[in-house]
């Protein structure tokens, strides 16, 4: 299944969110750290 995942900048991190999953978030460093959080946080939901 495929959910949509909003990407976020803050001033010295990233962030992302799955809107479908309630409580989906994640927080790094890098967007290559976010990436890699909530595509696990996404399995880890199911």
């Amino acid at each position: 299944m495929e959910y949509v995942v909003l990407f976020e900048k803050g001033e010295n991190n990233y962030g992302a969110y799955a809107p479908d999953l309630p409580g989906c978030a994640v927080v790094g460093e890098t967007m290559e750290e976010v990436r890699r959080l909530i595509a696990e946080a996404i399995d880890f939901h199911h």
